[in-house]
C-alpha cells in the first residue's frame, strides 16, 4: 500500500518537471552514474490472506521487525510493512497476474524496489543507450527478459521527490531502527540486510547484470555492493529468482541460540547460518556476522 502511494506521487511529480532531451555531454555524464542508491523495499509475495498473517507475525514477533504499517486489506490482497534496519520488507497478496518462479509456494520473495537520486527522465536515456528493455509506470520496471526472466520483479524510483519529505522519510527509518536495536524482541541480534541472493541458471548471469550495475562491478564471488550496508549476491541456481536474504546479525553464537531455542535452525556452518525454510513458510532466510 505504501509502494503504490509512493509511486502514484513519484508519476505526479515527475509530470510536472520539464523532461525535455538532456544534452549529449549531460547523458554522458549521467552514464558514469549509478542507475540505484539502495534497495528500498522487498516484497513478499504470499499465496493466500492467511499465510499473510502468518508471515507477518512470524517477522514482527518471532524475528522482532518493527511494523511500519499494521496489514491492510483491499478486496481479497493484504499488505503490511516492517522494517529490517536498512531497508523495508513488504509481505503482500495473493497476486493471480504475475509470473513466479515456483509454483505451489507459501511465501516467496519477489520484487526489488529500488532508490535513486536521479530523475527518471535521465534512467531512461540510460537505459535504452545500455539496451535494457524497460517500461515507465511512474516508476521505471525492468522487463528485460535477460535480467528477471519475467520471474522477478525490479524497479527503480525517484525518491527525493521534496526535501521535506526525504526527512521525514529519513526520520521514519531511523526511529524504526533504534527501535530495532532496542526492542526485547529482536532475539536474534538483526541488525540488517546484509545480502539479497539472486539466483541465476547457466554458467553465468547475463552480461545484461553487468550492464545494468555500470559503473559500479559484479565482483569475482559474484557480489554487487549497491551501498555501503546492502550487496546483491549472485548464485547458480535452478531458477531466475530471489532467492534468499542474509541478515546481519550482532552475534552468530547468540542467532544460533535463539534459532535452536526456537525449533528453527536449519543448516549451519561457520559464518553463516539458516532458519528452517519449513519453518518460514518456504522463505530462505540466513544470518551472518
Amino acid at each position: 500500500m505504501r509502494l503504490s502511494i509512493l509511486i502514484l506521487l513519484t508519476a505526479l511529480l515527475v509530470t510536472r518537471r520539464n523532461i525535455d532531451h538532456v544534452p549529449e555531454k549531460d547523458s554522458a555524464r549521467a552514464s558514469e552514474l549509478p542507475l540505484m542508491s539502495e534497495i528500498s523495499v522487498l516484497t513478499i509475495h504470499v499465496s493466500d490472506t492467511m499465510v499473510h498473517d502468518s508471515v507477518f507475525h512470524f517477522l514482527s514477533d518471532i524475528l522482532g521487525l518493527p511494523v511500519e504499517y499494521y496489514p491492510v486489506k483491499w478486496h481479497d490482497r493484504k499488505w503490511a510493512g516492517l522494517y529490517a534496519g536498512n531497508m523495508f520488507l513488504e509481505p503482500c497478496g495473493p497476486y493471480d497476474n504475475f509470473r513466479y518462479a515456483r509454483n505451489n509456494f507459501k511465501a516467496t520473495f519477489y520484487g526489488l524496489n529500488c532508490g535513486t537520486g536521479r530523475e527518471i527522465s535521465s534512467l531512461e536515456q540510460d537505459l535504452t543507450a545500455r539496451n535494457i528493455d524497460f517500461i515507465r509506470d511512474g516508476s521505471i520496471e525492468i522487463t528485460d527478459p535477460s535480467i528477471t526472466e519475467k520471474q522477478m520483479y525490479f524497479s527503480i524510483s525517484w525518491s527525493k521527490s521534496s526535501s521535506l519529505k526525504e526527512s521525514k522519510d529519513q526520520r521514519v527509518k531511523d526511529s524504526l531502527k533504534v527501535l530495532l536495536a532496542n526492542t526485547s524482541q529482536n532475539f536474534a541480534g538483526i541488525e540488517a540486510i546484509r545480502e539479497v541472493w539472486i539466483g541465476y541458471t547457466g554458467e553465468h548471469y547475463d552480461s545484461k547484470w553487468t550492464d545494468l550495475v555500470k559503473p559500479e562491478i559484479i565482483s569475482e564471488n559474484g557480489v554487487w555492493k549497491i551501498s555501503r550496508d546492502q550487496s546483491i549476491r549472485f548464485r547458480k541456481n535452478d531458477k531466475t529468482e530471489v532467492m534468499a536474504i542474509v541478515f546481519k546479525v550482532s552475534s552468530l553464537k547468540r542467532a544460533k541460540r535463539f534459532l535452536l531455542e526456537s525449533r528453527l535452525l536449519g543448516e549451519s556452518g561457520k559464518d553463516l547460518i539458516e532458519i528452517d525454510p519449513e519453518k518460514a513458510f518456504g522463505l530462505r532466510i540466513y544470518f551472518s556476522e
